[in-house]
């Protein structure tokens, strides 16, 4: 059974697992292999540390298949419109390249629908470290967003979300500590199937994101 994490700081110690590894700017990976692919973009928290042309550098010289995490975010010091400046660029920059996008937001949801309304942007864009009200996370589909799970809130769930089509999300370990396997033991405990299962429609859902 193989697994897939859409989201992490670290090279996974299993080389059957498929990950979308997060970078900085300027930031070379530690190791590569078949089944690794990476993101990098300006996270809000680390606004003008980095530079678009940094950014773009990066993404060309790994080379990114995504563009990411970047975003929103209600808690951190720098101004909403920079926020909001900083994250446009990106969207043209994914848009530019036909890369997908990752997303990090935090109390930004609705914000982050306007943008990708006014935007018309095209690519796939996948929210990360999701763990909203049904209500956000329904209207994020329905603007054409993909969810990944937070593992916290999902160790906490009693009953996997209905509203959540098979299609619609997919799984990650982001900071976590807890292991990649016992997040799909616990998805696929919560949704009634196997883990193998399970295993297969997140593979399917990431390729699909990736264009891979």
């Amino acid at each position: 059974m193989r697994l897939t994490d859409a989201h992490t700081h670290a090279l996974p110690e299993s080389s059957d697992t498929l990950a979308l590894v997060n970078l900085r700017p300027g930031e070379s990976p530690a190791g590569r292999g078949e089944n690794r692919w990476f993101s990098c973009g300006i996270h809000p928290a680390e606004i003008g540390r980095y530079s678009p042309e940094e950014l773009r550098n990066t993404l060309e010289h790994i080379p990114c298949a995504a563009i990411g995490e970047c975003g929103l975010d209600a808690l951190e010091e720098t101004a909403p419109e920079i926020q909001e400046k900083i994250f446009r660029t990106q969207i043209e920059l994914a848009e530019e390249l036909h890369r997908p996008m990752v997303i990090h937001c935090v109390r930004k949801y609705y914000e982050i629908i306007r943008l990708r309304q006014q935007t018309r942007a095209r690519t796939p864009w996948l929210i990360h470290g999701f763990r909203g009200k049904p209500e956000i996370g329904k209207a994020l589909l329905n603007a054409g967003c993909l969810l990944s799970l937070s593992p916290v809130w999902l160790m906490h769930l009693t009953a996997f979300p209905d509203w959540l089509e098979d299609s619609a999300f997919l799984l990650e370990t982001d900071e976590s500590t807890l292991p990649l396997s016992e997040i799909y033991r616990r998805a696929a405990a919560l949704r009634q199937e196997p883990e193998e299962t399970l295993a297969a429609r997140m593979e399917h859902n990431f390729r699909t994101f990736l264009g891979i």
